[in-house]
Order: C-alpha cells, then sequence, then structure tokens
C-alpha cells in the first residue's frame, strides 16, 4: 500500500475521514503523480507504473496518450467502459477529479458542445488539475472546489455522473448518492467504479486510515449500496464485481487478506424519469428528437446557442468549499423543509460563507422561473402551483437559524394573476408572527405590471426593498429576456413613493460588455429614483450556453465603483468580485441603518 496516510492510524470521526484523505491527496498531488494510493509500496521493479496500471483496467494506449502529463496519477479502479458509453453534447461530473484523468477523456467523449465538471476537495488537486487543463487549452472542463456529499452544482443539470474510487472514501456514502440523484436529469446515470465490500471486513481492517486512504477500508457492501441507490430513487440499479479484480487488489496490501473480503464493482443506475419537472414551453422544445428528450433540459431554450469558451478565473474570484458544520446544517434544514434557496439554484460563489453564519436567501415560490434570462441559472418553464406551506417553512426555518436578517426573493411568476405578490406577504406576515427582532429583505422580480402587486408588496413593511437592474441599458434586451430597464426602474421608484421610509436597493454585474460610462449612467438613474443601496459585483456564467464573459472586471476597477457610488450619494455601496445581492445581508443592513441615522443628524 502507498504511504500517503500515516500507517495503521484509527479512524475516530467524519472529521478524521476527511482530514486524513485531504492531507493524503495532498501529498499525492505535491509529489508530481505516479504515486497514486492505489498502488503497492512494496518497491521494486514489480511495481507498476500509472501507465501500466491503467492499461491494467482497460484504458488505451491512445487514451493515455491523449491526456496531459501529470493527469494520469495512478489513482482508482479505472472507469473507460463509462467514458466510451458518453454521448455528444453530454453534461459529465467526475466525483474526486483528481489530477484530471477522466475528465480530459471525457471531455473528448462529449465534444465541444458537451461540458465536463471535476469536483475534488483538495486545493492542492484541483490546482494540478487546472494547470493540466491550461497544458492542452481545454475548454469543456472544469474543476470545482468541493466535497462529494455538498457537490457545487446545480439541481437537474446532469446526464451522467462518473466516479473512480473515490465514493469508498467517503464517510457518507448515502449523502453522496443523495446528492448525484439531485444534480442529475431525469434519466441521466451514475457509472461508478469503486471498491466494495464482499464479505464481512475485520475491525483492524475497517479502522486503518492507511487502508481508507487506499480505498479499502471504506468500502461498503454490495448490499448496502444497493438500498442506498434504490432509496434516493434510482433504477436498474446492477453492481457487477469483477473476481479477477481480486489479484489487483491483493497487492495493495500484501499480507493482510484484502483480496478475500473486497472487489472491484463496477455501479449502475438511472434517475427516474417519473420524478421529473417539465421544464421548457412548447416552442423551446421544438426541434428536440422527443419529448422525452427535451424534458431532461434545464434551459431548454439555450440548447441552441453557441458554446462560449469556458474561461480560467482569476485569483481573485476563487471561493473556499463548502464544508463547515453551520453550512451543512443549514443545508439539511433546507431539504427538511423542502424550501429553495437561490443560493443553491443560482450557484452562488459565496454559498458557504453565507451558510456557515446561517444565512440564506429563500427563493420562494418554486424553482421554474416563467422567464428566460441569459445570464441566470435559474431553471426555465412551466411552473407549479405556490405551495401553500412555503410561508409556515420559510417563517420555521428562519426561527430555527436564529436569523437576524432574512432575505426572500423569488422565481418570476409571470403565470399568478398577482405575479406571487401574496406570497411575498404572506412570508413577511409569518416571519413577524415567529421571529419579531428579524429584520426582513425582499428582492422581488418586476411583477410585470400586475396590479396592485407591487401596492401590496411594500404595505407589508419589509425593511428592504431589493429589486435588481442587473446590467445596463444598452445590454438589457439581450441580458433580461422578458423585463425593460426603465420598467424596473419605475419600480424601485415607486416602492420608494408610496412608502418613503422603506430601504429601496438595487445592484448590476458587471463583465457582461458594459463601459464604465455606462456603469456610471445607471448609479445616476438609480439616484434620481432615490435607491439607497447599489451592488456591484463580477457576472460568471453558468454554462457555456448562457450570455458570454466578456472580461473579468479587476478588484481595483471594483473600488473605483465605489468611490464613484458614495460620492453620487447612495447610503451604502458594496462593490466586489464576489458581491451578490444578499451577500452579507444582515451585516450590510445594520450599516445601511446607521448611515441613515447620520444623514438625517446632519440635517437637523
Amino acid at each position: 500500500m502507498s504511504s500517503c496516510c500515516s500507517p495503521q492510524t484509527e479512524v475516530q470521526s467524519e472529521d478524521d475521514v476527511h482530514k486524513a484523505v485531504s492531507e493524503s491527496y495532498a501529498a499525492i498531488a505535491n509529489s508530481g503523480g505516479n504515486a497514486g494510493c492505489c498502488l503497492p509500496a512494496t518497491g521494486g521493479a514489480d511495481v507498476p507504473s500509472a501507465e501500466e496500471f491503467a492499461k491494467n483496467f482497460g484504458y488505451s494506449d491512445e487514451e493515455l496518450a491523449a491526456v496531459p502529463d501529470g493527469a494520469n496519477m495512478g489513482l482508482g479502479c479505472g472507469n473507460p467502459s463509462a467514458i466510451a458509453a458518453m454521448k455528444p453534447g453530454e453534461t459529465v461530473v467526475d466525483l474526486g477529479s483528481g489530477g484530471g484523468f477522466d475528465c480530459f477523456l471525457a471531455a473528448r467523449q462529449v465534444g465541444k458542445n458537451g461540458q465536463v465538471i471535476g469536483v475534488d476537495m483538495t486545493p492542492d488537486m484541483l490546482r494540478k488539475a487546472r494547470d493540466n487543463a491550461h497544458k492542452i487549452g481545454a475548454t469543456n472542463v472544469d474543476f470545482r472546489l468541493g466535497e462529494i456529499e455538498n457537490l457545487p452544482i446545480a439541481n437537474n443539470t446532469v446526464d451522467v455522473i462518473i466516479s473512480n474510487c473515490v465514493v469508498n472514501l467517503s464517510p457518507r456514502k448515502d449523502r453522496v448518492i443523495e446528492e448525484s440523484y439531485r444534480i442529475l436529469k431525469p434519466g441521466g446515470r451514475v457509472a461508478i467504479s469503486d471498491v466494495v465490500q464482499t464479505h464481512d471486513m475485520p475491525e483492524d481492517i475497517q479502522k486503518d486510515t492507511e487502508l481508507l486512504c487506499g480505498c479499502v477500508s471504506g468500502a461498503a457492501s454490495v448490499q448496502d449500496l444497493t438500498k442506498w441507490l434504490e432509496t434516493a430513487g434510482f433504477e436498474q440499479v446492477k453492481i457487477d464485481v469483477k473476481e479477477e479484480s481480486r489479484d489487483y487488489i491483493k497487492d495493495w496490501a500484501p499480507g493482510r487478506g484484502i483480496e478475500k473480503i473486497c472487489g472491484i464493482g463496477y455501479n449502475r443506475g438511472y434517475k427516474a424519469v417519473k420524478d421529473l419537472l417539465w421544464v421548457g414551453t412548447p416552442e423551446a422544445l421544438k426541434g428536440s428528437k422527443s419529448m422525452s428528450e427535451a424534458q431532461k433540459l434545464r434551459h431548454p431554450e439555450k440548447q441552441k446557442n453557441p458554446d462560449n469558451p469556458i474561461q480560467r478565473k482569476p485569483d481573485w474570484i476563487r471561493v473556499k468549499a463548502p464544508v463547515s458544520k453551520g453550512y451543512k446544517e443549514t443545508r439539511d434544514l433546507m431539504r427538511d423543509k423542502k424550501l429553495h434557496t437561490v443560493c443553491e439554484e443560482a450557484s452562488c460563489p459565496n454559498i458557504g460563507e453565507c451558510w456557515e453564519r446561517k444565512h440564506a436567501t429563500f427563493m420562494i415560490l418554486g424553482e421554474i422561473c416563467t422567464r428566460a434570462c441569459t445570464f441566470c441559472n435559474v431553471i426555465t418553464g412551466k411552473p407549479n402551483a405556490p405551495d401553500p406551506m412555503e410561508p409556515e417553512n420559510v417563517s420555521i426555518s428562519v426561527a430555527t437559524m436564529g436569523a437576524k436578517h432574512v432575505v426572500i426573493t423569488s422565481v418570476d411568476r409571470d403565470d399568478l394573476d398577482d405575479g406571487g405578490a401574496d406570497q411575498f406577504v404572506q412570508c413577511i406576515d409569518r416571519i413577524r408572527e415567529k421571529s419579531p427582532g428579524t429584520t426582513i429583505e425582499i428582492l422581488t422580480p418586476d411583477f410585470r405590471g400586475k396590479k396592485g402587486a407591487l401596492e401590496q408588496v411594500v404595505a407589508a413593511k419589509p425593511d428592504v426593498f431589493n429589486h435588481n437592474l442587473e446590467t445596463v441599458p444598452r445590454l438589457f434586451p439581450s441580458v433580461q429576456l422578458g423585463s425593460r430597464y426603465f420598467y424596473s426602474l419605475r419600480v424601485l421608484q415607486q416602492a420608494k413613493e408610496i412608502d418613503p421610509h422603506i430601504f429601496t436597493k438595487s445592484g448590476i454585474m458587471v463583465g457582461l460588455g458594459e463601459t464604465k460610462e455606462e456603469v456610471i449612467q445607471v448609479m445616476d438613474d438609480m439616484r434620481c429614483a432615490d435607491v439607497d443601496f447599489l451592488t456591484i459585483g463580477q457576472y460568471l456564467a453558468p454554462t457555456p450556453k448562457h450570455a458570454a464573459i466578456d472580461r473579468f472586471v479587476t478588484p481595483e476597477e471594483f473600488e473605483e465603483y465605489a468611490k464613484i457610488a458614495k460620492r453620487k450619494g447612495f447610503l451604502l455601496v458594496s462593490s466586489t468580485p464576489l458581491t451578490r445581492s444578499s451577500y452579507h445581508a444582515d451585516h450590510d443592513f445594520a450599516k445601511l441603518r446607521a448611515a441613515r441615522e447620520e444623514l438625517l443628524a446632519k440635517q437637523k
């Protein structure tokens, strides 16, 4: 066995497992490769190279030559058949992507119209994978920092999930399978290669950290894996254990007898099509081969768009993976109450930081939007009826979190007579009843002229009324589909006219092709509408089919925008690359209130 972990160390807890695995694979990444944890540590000429190891599991010379040097690190059990079955245009996720070996091979299969996302929790390994992608100019591969138990990927967006000796490293394999089900499109599939337990495992092997990092002691039984897959909702579940794999496994820990209790299993399952939410209008489905194919798309209206290149993010955009205890508690609460958050649906980069502080932005009125803005990752299509229990569940969650400040937003609901205004009001009322000390911020759609909708929401007395302009007037028709710049501006102005004491707030993204002069003009327009609080953040494209990133705006430029905006009279300005409408909203509300009090004191 490779000595990536301290030998014979006993695993104590889930945190111990994560720490041991992360340190192990960081050491592999920094070793330069060819020292994978599945390679034996017996030394001498009998030890296979990473290339020989890969060939044993079915990879061809041509495939090995197609990946950059350093991508093949001798990690895992191999999954070449799953890669060979991929189709052009599919979206693929690799759980535990390592140096990117399988990701680069998958990228060849899905082609320029497909996308491959590699997820790894080890920053050193992620840097190695990104460097490898840069070597070959890969534009359809994206490597993301994250845990496989908490995937940084939106719901119903993936066709295929592959993994190669990684799931057995997790202390919560059932959670990994649940997350896999969440991100798959209906009809999507998992194809996982992993060490599985075929006989009872001795306690000394179960608690051996070196064997955990070597893909052995964490192996689950075939029975447990089948149960977890079926419980999550997978159909046609099949786990094939290859008997010949025991010959390889015995060399991973000579003399321990692991080949008698473990084998390499190839796990398959499909997400049930019956769980499908119909997303897309009949017009969007035209040209699809079949209804079932079109139903799998999160953004059917964008499928004919040309792919934009995936740009390498600058260092100032990078964020930490969401792994904290507070994050997990917030996530579990959202799942328990069956609530949606814009944090997840819009793939917000700040989700780890905000959820750790028990600050979440609730997205009411379902997860399906009636509009198809080119910047947004929320599902487009025909929504379900509003959930009558949603206001109650939101208020219970706010009370459970002990939130001092809460943000409520929604999808656009042009299908409703009031645009969803009543659901906003009910949420505000329920929160006031259960958490009277909590301040409430709402981020609303424009309600598209629904008579009385804006008045109804403002009359409910939220502390902050937010409606984002999103971009400059010139870009509005191509970015904010179904909206109009000056109508949105008028919504902000009317909110202040209805209640002069309410705080108003709006935000824009930059990096879409706007000019500095256009941004300054938006500031002037907002001040004419008496907007109190301005947010400016970097646009990040959710997929290659969304609006293209024109450029990454530098932190210095954001600072300059903040200075200009303050001089124009905004009470508060948040202008940084990672600023989003609700980012630090709890702290910012306190600053906003203090700024108004200071201004009023000066006017006396």
